[in-house]
This record gives structure tokens, sequence and C-alpha cells, in this order.
């Protein structure tokens, strides 16, 4: 029995062995210098034993996939070398160097992603003034900085926290949450896109576009920066006619509560209850601000599969269970069906025909309409998440 776990989990030195010869397949790949790489086990199988490696962490190292894997392992790799090459200069100290950066990493591996606390633009342009704690495991908070060119306008970050095993990777998925917040903002009605905004000015680029993970900060991301310069933060659109009778009679702070409540819901609910909501948060999000059509057409699609076509189900006629699921799920009117029906059917091809041939054919009026039901959807979904209290902190 001993020995069967024994291969279940291998033993840590067995892991650091695997990760010595790793850790060497990396830097022989690293154009380090011949005299230094060549006592980087010389003539090894460097791609085997990197596959070795990999293998024996097996599904214990919680990461997304082999890519992010490998991300970490050399990012860790090239900074243990920047700092190594100055310090040992025998082949016995590089050796034994090598050893001290394989055992660093099994233990980074085995220890499994850490909270990192990042910061994030949202919007460069904004009119919603208070700062927001959504508060959950993430506690997520929105920040906003008055602007020094223009009356009222804000800028907003988002901060919070997530799990990763470097930096980079917490930076990317800071953007995620970024789109989260953004898409769920933009389904509720207190953001909009503003994609004619020209190109934001050079301190902007500088400052306000960066984002910031635990002590580093990174440029963001083409998109996160165009998200952040094209959403337009508190201007509510969409209400309820419950909402318009509050707002007409004076009471915004009532409307801006719940629709705040209803993004609570999502970016600070269990991920294993509001997982599908956020990830139709983040393609909706692409749907309304890029300026490609076909792109759009493409993201508000996925966000209404993603949304109303479970992940057990997928199969064959994805197309009509789709139109089916929109049409009654929007409680269309009866007389009103065949025409939603024939519009979906419509746009559904469009975006097929982009996917396939790039081609891009769309009638005007069709892409807002579109983003329109993936919206509604959106809203109702979330109506739906259990209520949060941002003071609580929900497991995830």
């Amino acid at each position: 029995m001993a020995k069967n776990e024994a291969k279940k989990e291998p033993a840590r030195e067995e892991l650091v062995a695997a990760a010595t010869a790793g850790v060497g397949s990396l830097i022989a790949a690293i154009p380090i210098g011949e005299e230094l790489r060549g006592h980087w086990l010389p003539g090894a199988d460097h791609d085997e034993a990197l596959d070795r490696f990999y293998a024996l962490l097996g599904d214990g190292v919680p990461v997304q996939d082999e890519q992010e894997l490998g991300e970490v392992v050399f990012t860790f790799v090239v900074r243990w070398l920047s700092a190594a090459t100055v310090k040992v200069h025998s082949p016995e100290e590089i050796r034994g160097s090598m050893l001290d950066c394989a055992r660093s990493l099994v233990h980074l591996l085995h220890q499994g992603p850490q909270p990192q606390e990042f910061s994030v633009p949202l919007s460069t342009h904004s009119r919603f003034g208070p700062s927001v704690q959504f508060g959950g495991r993430r506690n997520l908070r929105l920040v906003s900085v008055l602007r020094d060119d223009g009356p009222e306008l804000m800028r907003v970050r988002l901060s919070g926290t997530v799990d990763a095993l470097s930096m980079r990777i917490a930076a990317d998925r800071a953007e995620e949450v970024q789109e989260e917040v953004a898409g769920a903002l933009l389904a509720v009605g207190l953001a909009s896109p503003n994609r004619s905004r020209p190109t934001a000015l050079d301190h902007e680029k500088s400052e306000n576009l960066t984002l910031g993970v635990g002590g580093e900060t990174f440029n963001c991301s083409g998109h996160a920066s165009d998200l952040a310069r094209a959403l337009d933060i508190g201007v509510v659109v969409g209400l309820s006619e419950l909402e318009r009778r509050s707002a007409n009679q004076g009471d915004v702070d009532a409307v801006l509560r719940r629709k705040l409540g209803l993004v609570t819901r999502l970016v600070s609910g269990r991920g294993d209850i509001a997982g599908p909501q956020r990830a139709a948060c983040r393609f909706f999000a692409r749907a309304c601000v890029t300026r490609d059509f076909g792109g759009s057409l493409n993201a508000a699609f996925m966000a209404l599969e993603t949304l109303l076509i479970p992940k057990s189900n997928v199969g064959q006629d994805v197309q009509a269970r789709l139109i089916e699921a929109i049409v009654h799920g929007a409680a269309t009117p009866h007389a009103q069906r065949k025409e939603l029906r024939d519009f979906i059917r419509e746009v559904y091809e469009a975006r097929s025909n982009y996917v396939h041939s790039g081609a891009v054919q769309v009638r005007k009026g069709q892409r807002s309409r579109l983003t329109a039901l993936a919206a509604e959807r959106l809203h109702h979904e979330m109506t739906l998440l259990p209520v949060i209290d941002p003071g609580v902190e929900e497991p995830d």
C-alpha cells in the first residue's frame, strides 16, 4: 500500500531531483553564455526532463493549465538566474545553487497560489463619485479619484485580492476581475460604453493605465486599457418602472443601492454559484466595448451561451436551443416571438460567418439590440444570486 501511495505522491526528494533537471532544461534554453550553460546538465534531453517534472507534479499543483505552470517555472528560474550568476563562479557552486533553486521551486508550487493584492483602472472618465466596498473573499472595492482636467470627472480604480502563483499571473487575473465588474456594471445600467472617445493623453497612458500587484507595477494589456478608456460609470440607464418612480421622487440613492447590490451578488458571491455569471460578464464587457462589430457579436453570443447553455449539455443544435432560451427567457409576447427568433437566427449566422471567414455583415441596430438582450438576461440572472452582505466574507 505504501508503494502504491508513493507512486501517487512522489517523495519530495524525487520532485527536487526532477525539478533540478527541469530547471537545467530551461536554463539550457536561455542564452547565458557557453561557459555557464555547459554546467547545466550537458547533453541531457531538456524537453524530456521538464515533461517529467510536470508529470510528477500532476494534479497536486493548482494551476489552470500546463502553460501557466511553465510560465511560473520560467519566471522563477529567470529571476533566480539573474541573481545567481553574479554570486557563483565554480561548477560546484553552480550545481549547488541550481539544487537550491529546484528546492525553492518545489516549495513554491506545493505551497499553492497565494493572495496577491491588485489595483487596476476601471474607468478614466466617470461621474461616479462614491467609493464602494463589495467585500467578499476577494475584498473588491471601487476607489474614485477626482481628475484635474474636468469638472466632476473621476478616475475609478478597482482594487482587491486574487490568488496566484506569480505576480504576472495575478496581473492577468486582475484584468479578468476588471472585465467581470465592468460587465456587471454595464448589465445593471450603472455604466455605458463610449467607443468614440479618442485615445487618452500621454500622462494618462503612463500614470493611470497601469496595474499594480503586490509591490510591482505592470502595463495594462491593450484590452484592459481600452476597456478603462471606453467605460463611463455613473451614467444610469435601463431603469425599471419601480426604479424610474424612485428616481422621479428624488430617491436616486435607492436606485443606486439596488443596482450596486446586484453587482455585489455577482462579484463577491461564491465562485461555484456565481461562476457562469462572472464569465458571462467578461464576455459581455468585451461585446460592449470593442469597436469590432464581428467581435462584438461573437462576445455577446458567448455571454448568452455561458448563461443559457449548461456546460453538461453542450452538443448539437446549440443555435436552436439558444434561440428558444433567449425568446422564452425574455418573456416575449407570443405575437412577437417569430420576429425575435428570426432576428437572433440572422445575427447568429452573421456571427458564424465572422468566426469562419472574418467577414462582417450586420445591419444597423443589430449590435445594440443583441447586447441589450444579453444585458437583460444577465440582469435577470444576477437577481437570482444569493444576497451578499459586503461585510461578510464568503467562501469561494
